[in-house]
């Protein structure tokens, strides 16, 4: 299936598969997009279906819903998938499986794909009456046995009532012989809970975790059944642990640990070990323990250990020294740590607006904004500071104010105002109170909503056009421009490109060497699955956007973040990318944008899955994969720093009747 996918993607014709990226760029209404469909290739009608779902609209729903006749498997599967995007999409699938009949074990070739897909989509969107479908699903032979495991855990995940009665099917499946299947099973296990789980259930997960099986198994396994264990049974795994080899079991040990399972002081050996995901995992585990041996390790270990780890270690302390967290010669995120404990809202206010480290700024506006007694006079002081993400903040505190308030504030700072992230969030605020009849439809409104139009911000432009439609004030906005300054961590800035990407470029592009202080590794990059992502990425690297870029975010065998030139995970390039969301599964290496909370769009920030992360299937992009190197982005903690991105590029095609030169190779 990822070949059909990947095939439908890479041969349409680049005008029509240019139309359709830069109408996906724009986020382009499920009209625009359904023009492209009629006359054209199967190609270009699987591009256009996969479009119509990353809008998750339901006006897409109705040309889905004729789509799904299409002669062509290829456009088929992309329907599938597109319906899981899609709100309402669930009914639809329903018709389609009931028009294919019952589920069978004889499904193979196109019929499995095709299946496996609209199981796939009754996990992202599905409801208790689907569980028996998915149930049924399950006793089929890979692949649809293993798509539909993850679609009963991502039920589970989504909180849909009922998935625990595919508990036994699934603890069945347990018993198979197919590798590839028990692994996905165990995730859908760990994902449904084994709380309904009868002796001889626990009984059959206990005995596939003791006989055996892969670390990736064994790990999902143990903690799905941690809190069933007696204490003498915890007391076994706890020493395997101590010197298992596998450091997936033994960060899932960690994980696993509640308050009195294990001494604190004994917990705190593990912060000994060479291996960061280790490390990590037990100062998590001891930030959930209150006990004064716990306390005693964690106060030890933040005196002794690097920046990043102290920082961890006092936030599970939970207590601030004041003295320390105002100190300019401590390591900014300790002061970041610290910041985040303080309680005086004047001091915080002071920290967030005149500090001089942007990580320390934004621990303490955050802090603000967290605090009881914060309120609108406080978010106006915000509004002060020369911080983006200390105004956007400011923005939020406003936000909680009469309409009248709101209105008489964030109207009068958005002429001023010249970032894209603050002005997103204060029009986002207006669109609350435009119905109280607070905004007045003059010539300052008007001026407000052009400039949000000619944002390179794609939220801000569709802010700007929320808050019109609102209002009731007719908008024609300006075309937006295609460039944008970007800020560099050495200092300094650059030019790139902030709309849509010639697609007959972005082709070209093939992979990323990537030299960190660790070593380095390389990324094949899916400029089929995603171009938008890929040319962004591309093009920030080849100005030198992410050299000297931290990862500031590495959770023990999930992901490892970067891309954020602040490096505390609150900034980016200044412009947005619209999701790219596919079918492809995110597992150990590959490489995702960050999703901006609460919005479908990305920036500059990315991500290295360093564990099996299915949640994420639909809901992120998806842009590379690890190829060579892996162990290299294992050995990755929290202020690991980037060197260098190279982009590899296939050469620019000769001119017509010249003759072949060498290519351009990398860019940079």
């Amino acid at each position: 299936m990822i070949l059909l996918l990947g095939l439908a993607a890479w041969a349409a014709e680049p005008s029509t598969l240019q139309r359709i990226s830069e109408l996906s760029w724009s986020r382009a209404d499920a009209l625009n997009l359904a023009a492209q469909i009629p006359g054209s290739d199967p190609e270009t009608r699987a591009a256009a279906a996969r479009a119509l779902g990353r809008l998750r609209s339901t006006d897409a729903l109705v040309v889905l819903d004729d789509l799904r006749s299409d002669p062509d498997l290829s456009v088929q599967i992309a329907v599938a998938d597109a319906l899981g995007w899609t709100p309402g999409g669930e009914v639809v699938v329903r018709r389609w499986l009931a028009e294919l009949g019952t589920p069978g074990l004889d499904r193979t070739g196109a019929a499995s794909m095709r299946y496996g897909a609209l199981v796939r989509a009754l996990g992202e969107r599905g409801a208790q009456q689907d569980v028996p479908i998915l149930i049924g699903a399950l006793r089929e032979p890979w692949p649809v046995g293993a798509i539909a495991a993850r679609a009963v855990g991502t039920l589970a995940a989504r909180g849909i009532a009922g998935s625990s009665d595919a508990l036994p099917a699934l603890i069945s499946r347990l018993r198979g012989p197919d590798p590839r299947i028990v692994a996905d099973v165990a995730w859908a296990v760990g994902a449904v809970g084994l709380s309904d789980a009868g002796p001889a259930e626990l009984g059959v997960v206990w005995a596939r975790l003791q006989r055996g099986t892969t670390p990736t198994v064994q790990a999902r396994l143990l903690r799905a059944i941690w809190p069933h264990l007696s204490p003498e049974a915890r007391d076994e795994l706890f020493l395997e642990a101590a010197t298992d080899t596998s450091r997936e079991v033994r960060v899932a040990v960690l994980s696993s640990l509640r308050p009195g399972d294990v001494p604190g002081d004994v917990v705190g050996t593990f912060l000994a070990d060479p291996d960061p995901w280790i490390r990590y995992a037990t100062l998590s585990a001891l930030s959930r323990d209150a006990s004064p041996e716990a306390s005693s390790v964690l106060t030890r270990h933040a005196r002794e250990a690097d920046a990043w780890e102290a920082a961890e270690a006092l936030s599970a302390l939970g207590l601030s020294v004041e003295s320390r967290a105002l100190d300019p010669q401590q390591p900014p995120p300790v002061r970041a740590a610290l910041v985040a404990l303080l309680g005086e809202l004047p001091l915080l206010i002071h920290l967030a607006i005149d500090d001089g480290e942007p990580m320390v700024r934004a621990a303490a506006a955050q802090a603000v904004l967290d605090h009881p007694d914060a309120a609108v006079a406080e978010g106006r002081s915000l509004l002060s500071a020369d911080d983006p993400t200390v105004r956007r903040i400011g923005v939020r505190l406003i936000a909680r104010g009469s309409p009248s308030t709101v209105a008489g504030i964030l109207l009068p700072h958005l002429r001023a105002e010249v970032h894209h992230a603050v002005q997103a969030e204060a029009l986002e605020a207006l669109i609350r109170i435009a119905g109280d009849g607070v905004i007045p439809k003059d010539r300052v409104l008007q001026t407000l909503l052009m400039r949000a139009g000619s944002s390179p911000s794609g939220p801000t432009r569709r802010a700007g056009g929320a808050l019109a439609d609102a209002v009731g004030v007719p908008w024609q906005p300006p075309p937006a421009p295609d460039q944008i300054e970007v800020p560099l961590v050495r200092g300094g800035s650059a030019t790139v490109a902030s709309g849509p990407p010639d697609v007959s470029r972005v082709r070209r592009i093939r992979g990323a060497r990537i030299t960190t202080d660790q070593g380095v590794f390389l990324v094949e990059l899916e400029p089929d699955v995603a171009p938008l992502a890929v040319a962004t990425f591309a093009g920030l690297a080849k100005v030198g956007f992410y050299d000297q870029q931290v990862f500031f975010e590495v959770e023990p065998g999930a992901y490892a973040k970067t891309g954020c030139p602040r490096g505390d995970g609150t900034g980016g390039p200044g412009f947005s990318v619209p999701l790219e969301i596919s079918s492809l599964p995110f597992k150990a290496g590959t490489v995702g944008l960050v999703r901006s909370p609460g919005a479908d769009v990305g920036g500059s920030q990315w991500f290295v899955a360093t564990g099996d992360l299915p949640q994420q299937t639909g809901n992120s992009t998806r842009f590379g994969r690890v190829v060579q190197g892996m162990y290299v982005v294992e050995r990755l903690q929290p202020g690991s720093r980037i060197l260098s991105v190279q982009i590899e590029r296939l050469p620019e095609p000769a001119p017509s009747g010249a003759s072949p030169g060498p290519g351009p190779g990398a860019p940079r």
